[in-house]
């Protein structure tokens, strides 16, 4: 079901569903929980990170809460058995060199929001899009700063210097217990709407959202994406990924903007290293809104991280 409004804004959210006042108290209560979680994840990830914890890859189950209809997200966990790299790259998913062919969604180049199953995301398509054009994705989980105003921020500086044509959706990683998860099925459903390109896939994760971001795209959806990018670092994620690059058969770039917590971030990098997984030079980044929380340079640097990558 796909509602459009004039411009993203939360108090436009679920014209159908509990009132603002039940939301807030909702949210509230949820982001409680949520960030007591966050910090106890945050502790765990410190030591995975810095080799007091033992972690065997995989996150061990995927909380439950979506199907993936087809392509599992288990399938990004399975551990390589000795059938060398011909075995793994055959099994990536999606097909390199192709698209989604999805169909029937339509423009909506200041913003939507679109509900499936459980899950609600922001989502902006180009008044360019043509679905007979394979076309980029940037999937985004936000943090405490929300869906809506993280697409708007998006939306001043996708066309200028993100990836060209790029669809863009966004989910309020706080408000699912399995963000991830909610992310996933957000990914499904963009693809079965529109004629996405699957080797110009791209994540996003923004402070609060990077932890899941990472488990979606370093455990769960390793072959998935060209490129991932975490910004504003709240703790370490659990940033290992599940296989190597070389074991799953595709080598995405990666980079994090540290939001002041410099030691964390190049953590992160270590672990993304370790995996094989493509780094800049100076990563991690240290431009302009690297020391800043909430910094639109520092998104914008994200997106400019995107723009030519194609998944190798």
């Amino acid at each position: 079901m796909e509602q459009r409004v004039p411009r993203i804004s939360r108090a436009n959210r679920r014209p159908e569903g509990p009132s603002p006042a039940e939301s807030a108290g909702t949210r509230q209560a949820g982001e409680h929980v949520l960030r007591r979680l966050l910090g106890v994840i945050g502790l765990v990830s410190v030591l995975t990170a810095t080799g007091c914890l033992a972690q065997e890859g995989g996150s061990g189950n995927d909380g439950g809460t979506i199907a993936d209809a087809g392509i599992a997200d288990g399938d990004a966990r399975e551990r390589g058995d000795g059938g060398g790299s011909d075995r793994a790259l055959a099994a990536i998913q999606p097909p390199r060199s192709a698209s989604s062919r999805g169909s029937g969604g339509g423009t909506a180049p200041t913003g939507s929001f679109v509900t499936v199953g459980a899950v609600q995301y922001a989502l902006i398509v180009p008044s360019a899009y043509r679905a007979t054009q394979a076309t980029p994705l940037v999937i985004v989980l936000a943090g405490a700063q929300g869906a809506a105003a993280l697409s708007n921020a998006l939306l001043l500086n996708a066309a200028s210097v993100g990836p060209s044509g790029a669809i863009i959706a966004v989910v309020d990683a706080l408000l699912y217990v399995d963000a991830a998860g909610a992310a996933a099925q957000m990914l499904d459903d963009v693809r079965a709407r529109y004629n996405v390109d699957n080797d110009r896939t791209y994540l996003l994760g923004d402070a609060e959202g990077v932890a899941a971001a990472f488990e979606l795209g370093l455990q769960r959806r390793q072959s998935w994406f060209a490129a991932l990018w975490g910004n504003d670092l709240v703790a370490v994620p659990l940033s290992r990924p599940a296989r190597s690059a070389a074991e799953v058969g595709v080598a995405p770039w990666a980079n994090v903007s540290p939001g002041g917590l410099t030691v964390f971030a190049r953590q992160v990098i270590a672990a993304l290293r370790a995996g094989g997984y493509r780094l800049p030079d100076d990563a991690p980044y240290g431009g302009s809104g690297a020391a800043t929380r909430g910094s639109a340079a520092a998104q914008q640097a994200a997106l400019r991280f995107f723009a030519n990558k194609v998944r190798l």
